[in-house]
């Protein structure tokens, strides 16, 4: 199976996904299409077999500083379309709703933190949850969030932020949190932070930073688990087309 990935920010990479997906036989083609102008893919709909699409520090409707922002939005609505599947994480599901017409959503606050969620009642028979639990914690890294785009199922929802996941159409799922970031990922995002975002986020976001970074041996083994378990679910779906 084929599967582009687009790397929107050089600090939030593909993570455990990358072991994942190969272990399983994937063919991964990276883009980076914001910061390094990496070119689409001609007919990349027609070419992949899915589409993952990952987090950034950028916004998504920050067209002015990233040009290249549509080319991300017409991707994905292209993959949707055709009803391949995608995977849109943080930065990539506010992007996914975009691209399905939702307008910008903030999240009125910085989330920062490994983040009890929980799956809403109505998703039990997803082909992606199977072998999740109902509830876990996963990294949370974000201080815009989305809509729910109309037509569109909320998968998950949290306490403070109510909209953490959501899919559209066949096979088309976004999550507002991290299921892709390890401890080795984690580490790299944090030391390659600079000054002017940690002033920017202020006495209180370095407070959570500080607790997740304290959070990390009691909370790191079970996200990836299930991070692992997550993409494991999709490259299945990716593979059998049998879309729930």
């Amino acid at each position: 199976m084929r599967v582009l990935v687009v790397e929107n920010y050089s600090g939030c990479s593909i993570g455990l996904f990358a072991e994942t997906l190969l272990g399983l036989g994937a063919e991964l083609t990276m883009i980076n299409v914001l910061e390094n102008n990496n070119p689409v893919p001609v007919n990349a709909a027609s070419e992949f077999d899915g589409l993952i699409v990952l987090g950034g520090a950028m916004g998504a409707y920050d067209d002015g500083d990233y040009p290249n922002i549509p080319k991300v939005i017409q991707l994905l609505r292209d993959f949707h379309l055709e009803e391949k599947p995608v995977l849109a994480i943080c930065l990539g599901a506010q992007m996914l709703a975009r691209a399905l017409g939702e307008p910008f959503k903030s999240n009125d606050g910085l989330e920062l933190g490994f983040v009890p969620l929980a799956l809403q009642a109505n998703v039990g028979g997803d082909a992606l949850f199977s072998g999740l639990e109902s509830q876990w914690s996963p990294i949370e890294w974000h201080a815009d969030n989305f809509h729910i785009p109309s037509a569109a199922t909320l998968l998950m929802s949290g306490e403070a932020c109510r909209n953490q996941a959501f899919k559209a159409g066949k096979a088309s799922y976004a999550f507002q949190f991290h299921p892709e970031i390890d401890e080795p990922g984690l580490r790299t995002m944090v030391a390659q932070l600079d000054a002017s975002y940690l002033d920017e986020i202020g006495a209180g976001g370095r407070e959570k930073l500080a607790q997740l970074l304290s959070d990390v041996p009691h909370n790191i083994e079970s996200a990836t688990r299930a991070g692992r378990q997550l993409v494991s679910n999709w490259y299945q779906i990716l593979g059998s087309q049998t879309l729930i």
